[in-house]
Formats: structure tokens, C-alpha cells, sequence
């Protein structure tokens, strides 16, 4: 079975328990048997998300949970793919697409990832699979 990635909303309903997919994140989380990927772009994104609507501590405790899980792999994103993100970013200046929702597009095609734990619209508007 295919690892399933994961992107920064997901990460973001897991590590605040006020956010409105809090307790859906969890019940994902807790019920996957699947191993989860994601990348060092979505980690950065996440932490900043973090600090700026729940503070520094959260982000930290973020960053330390991620680090020390043994379900979680973190892809860093090759300068290849990097310039693919930016070349799909812009192609596809309509769609509303952040650069970072670009790297997770080209990580996920490169390593032949269909599903995404997402809350993120853009996911299945791409092509992806959106889980929950």
C-alpha cells in the first residue's frame, strides 16, 4: 500500500485542537494503517501556519512530534522538483494554486502518490484524491 501524503491543513487540524477538522484528523490518524509522507516544504509551511495563529510552543511541538514519529517520512523536495513546481505554478496561474501546493503536486506525481490528506480543494482539482 501506497504511503498516503500528507498536506499542511491535515497537519494543521492535528496540532490545534480548536481548529474545525480537529476531531476528523484524528479519527484519520488514528484508524490509517498507511505509512504518511510529506515534505520539508509542508513542514516549513506548517510550522509557520502554527506560529502565527496558535504560537511558538505549538509550532515547536509540532515540529519535535513530527521529527520523532516512526509513520512519518519528510521528502525533501529535489531543486528538480522545485523547478517544476514553479513551472506548474505558473501554467496554472488560473487555478489559485500556492507555489507549495505545487511542489506536493509534482512530489506526489514523481512517487506515484493518488491520495492526499487534505482539506485543501486544490488536491482533487489537480487530480489527486482528497482523504478524509
Amino acid at each position: 500500500m501506497k504511503a498516503l501524503f500528507v498536506d499542511t491543513g491535515a497537519w494543521y487540524a492535528l496540532a490545534n485542537r480548536l481548529d474545525g477538522h480537529h476531531a476528523e484528523a484524528k479519527e484519520l490518524l488514528a484508524t490509517t494503517s498507511r505509512h504518511l509522507l510529506t515534505t520539508n516544504y509542508v513542514i516549513l509551511e506548517t510550522a509557520n501556519l502554527i506560529k502565527i495563529r496558535a504560537g511558538q510552543q505549538l509550532a515547536v511541538r509540532f515540529l519535535d512530534q513530527v521529527r520523532a514519529s516512526k509513520l512519518v517520512t519528510i521528502h525533501h523536495v529535489t531543486q528538480r522538483q522545485h523547478e517544476a513546481a514553479e513551472i506548474f505554478f505558473r501554467k496554472h496561474s488560473d487555478k489559485g494554486y500556492t507555489l507549495g501546493d505545487c511542489s506536493s503536486f509534482v512530489v506526489m506525481a514523481d512517487l506515484g502518490l493518488g491520495e492526499a490528506f487534505t482539506f485543501d480543494r486544490h488536491f482533487s482539482q489537480a487530480g489527486f484524491a482528497r482523504v478524509p
